[in-house]
C-alpha cells in the first residue's frame, strides 16, 4: 500500500513539473512571438564592386568635382581635363568639312548656264582673232613676195597667227568642258576626300567628350590620385 502511494506521488510530481514547464515555455513562446514574426536574420556575403576611373586621353586635368569620401550618381561628372586644344582641332575639322561640301555641291551641280554662255563668248573672239590674224598674215606674205615688206614682218605676222589659232582651240576646249560638266571621277575623289574629312571631324568630337569624366554607377569615392 506505502508503495503504491509513493508511486502515485512521484507521478503526480512529475505531471506538476511537466504542466509547470509547459506554461513557462507556452508564456516565453506568446511574449517573443511579434518579434519572430517581424525580424529575417540573413547569412552571407556582400560582394562591393570596385571601378578604377580614368581618361582616354592625356591633357592637363582642369577640374575634379568630388573628394575623397563623397557620394556620386551613375553619370555624374567626376573630372575635367584641359579641353581648348581639342575644341580648336574640331573647329579646324568642322571648316575643312564644310569647305569641302561646297566643292562636292559645285561639282554635283554641273556647270551654270552662265559659265557656258561665257566660254562660247571666248570661242567667238578667239575666232576673229584668228581670222584677222590669219587675213594679216596672207597680205603680209604676198607684200613679202613682192618686196614690198620686210621678211621680219612676214615672220611677225604668221607667229600672230599661230598664237591667235591656239587660243581659239583653248577657247574650244573649254568651252567643251563646260558643256559636258565635271566628270564622274572628279565627282567620286570629291566626295571620298569629304568622307575622310568627315572621319577626322568625327574623331575630334569624341576626343573632346573623352574630356569629361563621369561617374559609371552610383558608389563612393574611395580614392582620388
Amino acid at each position: 500500500m506505502k508503495r503504491l502511494l509513493k508511486t502515485l506521488l512521484a507521478l503526480l510530481l512529475l505531471a506538476i513539473i511537466s504542466a509547470s514547464a509547459y506554461a513557462i515555455w507556452h508564456h516565453w513562446q506568446h511574449n517573443n512571438e511579434g518579434d519572430s514574426r517581424s525580424e529575417l536574420t540573413l547569412y552571407g556575403n556582400v560582394d562591393i564592386r570596385e571601378v578604377n576611373l580614368a581618361f582616354k586621353i592625356s591633357e592637363r586635368i582642369e577640374n575634379m568635382h568630388v573628394r575623397e569620401g563623397e557620394h556620386v550618381n551613375a553619370g555624374e561628372l567626376v573630372a575635367e581635363l584641359d579641353d581648348e586644344q581639342l575644341l580648336l582641332a574640331m573647329e579646324r575639322a568642322g571648316a575643312r568639312v564644310e569647305a569641302q561640301q561646297q566643292i562636292v555641291a559645285k561639282l554635283e551641280a554641273g556647270t551654270r548656264p552662265q559659265e557656258i554662255r561665257k566660254a562660247r563668248a571666248e570661242v567667238e573672239a578667239a575666232q576673229a582673232d584668228y581670222e584677222i590674224a590669219t587675213l594679216t598674215c596672207e597680205r603680209i606674205s604676198k607684200l613679202a613676195e613682192k618686196d614690198l615688206a620686210s621678211q621680219e614682218e612676214a615672220d611677225r605676222a604668221r607667229a600672230t597667227c599661230e598664237a591667235a589659232h591656239a587660243r581659239l582651240r583653248a577657247a574650244r576646249e573649254a568651252l567643251d568642258l563646260a558643256v559636258a560638266g565635271p566628270r564622274k571621277e572628279d565627282i567620286e575623289s570629291a566626295r571620298a576626300t569629304l568622307a575622310s574629312l568627315q572621319s577626322d571631324l568625327a574623331l575630334a568630337r569624341y576626343d573632346l567628350e573623352q574630356t569629361r569624366l563621369h561617374a559609371p554607377a552610383e558608389g563612393i569615392i574611395r580614392d582620388r590620385i
